[in-house]
């Protein structure tokens, strides 16, 4: 039986073409997506599957099953890797090998200054040649997106100039992990190496995850793939850290924190397995050393195995985001790389002015934080580190604090609303009456405001404040101008080519209501069932008074009422629009695979807002019943926008000009 089918059986309740790719691990792979959307084509002219009205595939009960069943232990494919008895591992060879770094040619006085887009990119692929992200895999990708090596030896480094190495006959790997391989020879060649193996079963398939993770470099030599491990940094791997809190009594966040490293950016081999064994011992199967790994791994045992496996990576490493924001940096000119915190980490010359201004003591702080913020206060660039508990955030306070008190602005962005939330709490005690903070986004509070409305908030706030004397005067702060009017919108063609795409059912029943509905693209994917009203036949699209952005409570057409009860039917979450019985948290990629299948140009989800007010306006519908359809909190808001688009726009101004008739 195929890896397809396999999936297709193990889930009796049935899954989508989307769920089916995701769970076979080629979600980010166009290729091989067309392979399996191609295969269940035939699959089901065949009648051996069958296509649900919820979108989702299921064997057929009309198909003898005995049919699918392979007729020997082999695989047409390469060697045999996954048989009854099992996960069988590849023979490799592990070892230490000494390096000797080449002595230094630099000569100071003849140095030139670095190239700082040749930089980015070098920071771009050190960045990228980290493979290790939240894996996940199941039995099915076995031999394709990772595979077990077993033998006696050690591939940890433990000093500096050691190198991990692992050496593999290629005869010995399967056929399509070679293949996988070579189609990303001509890219980073980088992949992770876990250690030690987790297995467990979700929803009846059984899964397997590495424990912990380590970056790894692949090339071939003569008839061996030779791995390198230049460090012997164990990372955690998240999704781990997850299913092994869900079926203890761990929180997710406590288990993290057991391995979280004081130093560096990972854990040593004795670290690590010291506090696996700390946390997990019931879950470990047999002796955990990390010197003779397992050949044979039961996908029925449940639990931690002394194995070792290489796992090729998805496109979403931990890094995905770092090496997105580098590729757009590195489009920037020197100028304006001139005019950021980035020029002296890039040799350029800094066109910011410094401020010297005067740190204030808050807290208070201790010397080495009273020098961190001197050094923001006089540079144009200052990196602070060090582990929790340490006052990094006191320290980022009093920085706001005393670029405050010399009449400058601050932002604080963080990847994480745990920090925002501690400046805040410190920012806002020190006067508690003036209300000089704003967020931008707040999940907490269901805060999510554009910055034109924050400078707006900021300014009428400031000139009550003047007026009840807590500053002298109101500053004069000028705001962004208007947004040009929004052009782009689709013709009926055009909407009915987009929802005739090829795009999972979510993606298609998210485009719906946007269509449908106008609403905002976050709306639609907040919405939950408790929201839509099938008797009344409405969608309320409020949430609560945090929101800055009008929603509406809307009436459903003929169009989404039949498309929401054929979802509710199939719904496995609270949230209308799920993938995996999960909420979604954005359809940015597959909404671009339904324009470019449609062959869209210029669409994104936010057209279809205006699209919809559009045709609203074209059919003669009048500002206010369109301006209450989009929340707009003033009707004079939707005609400055969709006017234009009414018959009736303008045309007694256009009769006044009749001049030719008598």
């Amino acid at each position: 039986m195929s890896a397809l089918l396999n999936t297709i059986e193990a889930f009796p309740n049935g899954r989508t073409t989307s769920e089916l790719c995701a769970l076979l691990d080629v979600d980010f792979d166009a290729t091989k997506r067309a392979a399996i959307r191609a295969e269940l084509d035939i699959l089901g002219q065949q009648g051996v599957i069958r296509l649900g009205r919820d979108g989702k595939w299921r064997l057929s009960s009309r198909f003898p099953k005995a049919a699918l069943e392979p007729r020997n232990g082999r695989t047409p494919d390469g060697p045999t890797s996954l048989d009854q008895e099992g996960l069988s591992a590849v023979p490799a060879k592990f070892g230490v090998v000494k390096t000797l770094a080449e002595e230094s040619s630099y000569d100071e006085e003849v140095a030139e200054t670095p190239n700082p887009q040749a930089l980015l990119r070098y920071y771009r692929a050190a960045v990228r040649s980290d493979p290790r992200g939240a894996l996940t895999q199941t039995i099915d990708t076995y031999g394709t997106a990772h595979v077990l090596l077993s033998g006696p030896g050690t591939p940890w480094p433990i000093e500096v100039i050691d190198q991990g190495e692992i050496r593999i006959s290629l005869d010995a790997l399967p056929n399509q992990f070679r293949e996988a391989l070579k189609r990303r020879e001509a890219n980073e060649n980088a992949l992770a190496v876990g250690w030690p193996i987790a297995v467990g079963v979700e929803r009846s398939v059984p899964i397997i995850r590495p424990v912990g993770l380590m970056a790894g470099e692949w090339e071939h030599q003569n008839e061996e793939l030779v791995i390198h491990i230049p460090h012997s940094d164990i990372l955690v791997n998240p999704d781990w850290i997850k299913a092994s809190a869900r079926g203890t009594a761990w929180r997710a966040s406590d288990l993290a924190a057991v391995f979280r490293a004081t130093e560096g950016v990972g854990l040593s081999k004795e670290d690590f397995t010291e506090r696996l064994k700390e946390a997990q011992a019931s879950a470990i199967r047999g002796q955990l050393t990390g010197t003779q790994f397992a050949s044979r791994i039961d996908p029925a045992q449940s639990g931690i195995h002394d194995a070792l496996g290489l796992f090729l990576p998805t496109d979403s490493p931990f890094t995905s985001g770092a090496v997105r924001d580098l590729d757009q940096i590195a489009s920037w000119p020197p100028e304006q790389l001139c005019e950021t915190a980035l020029a002296p980490l890039l040799g350029l010359e800094s066109q910011r002015a410094a401020a010297n201004l005067a740190p204030i003591n808050l807290g208070p702080i201790n010397a080495e934080q009273y020098e961190a913020v001197k050094s923001s206060m006089d540079h144009p660039l200052t990196v602070v580190t060090g582990p929790p508990g340490t006052g990094k955030s006191q320290a980022i306070v009093a920085m706001a604090a005393s670029a405050l008190q010399a009449g400058q602005t601050v932002l604080v962005a963080s990847k994480n609303h745990q920090a925002l939330d501690a400046v805040e709490e410190r920012l806002t005690a020190i006067a508690t009456d003036v209300k000089f903070l704003v967020r931008t986004l707040d999940p907490a509070k269901e805060v999510d405001a554009s910055m034109k409305d924050v400078l707006s908030e900021i300014v009428n706030d400031v000139s009550v404040a003047s007026g009840v004397g807590l500053v002298k005067t109101a500053p004069c702060i000028e705001l962004p101008g208007a947004p040009a009017p929004k052009e782009r919108y689709l013709t009926r063609q055009e909407v009915g080519k987009l929802l005739d795409a090829d795009a999972e059912p979510h993606i298609r029943l998210a485009i719906l209501l946007m269509l449908t509905t106008a609403a905002r693209v976050t709306a639609v994917l907040e919405r939950t069932w408790d929201r839509v009203d099938f008797v009344r036949r409405q969608i309320n699209l409020r949430t609560g008074q945090g929101s800055r952005k009008g929603r509406a409570i809307v009436p459903m057409n003929n169009t989404i009422h039949d498309a929401l009860q054929q979802a509710r039917q199939a719904a496995l979450s609270d949230h209308v629009t799920e993938w995996a019985a999960k909420p979604v948290k954005s359809i940015k990629r597959g909404f671009a695979r339904a324009v470019r299948d449609a062959g869209l140009n210029d669409v994104s989800p936010h057209v279809l807002r205006h699209t919809a007010a559009v045709h609203m306006a074209e059919a003669g519908i009048s500002m206010d019943e369109i301006s209450q359809y989009l929340g707009h909190s003033e009707t004079r808001i939707t005609a400055a926008v969709y006017a234009r688009y009414s018959p009736s726009h303008l045309m007694r101004a256009a009769r006044a000009l009749e001049f030719g008739k008598q």
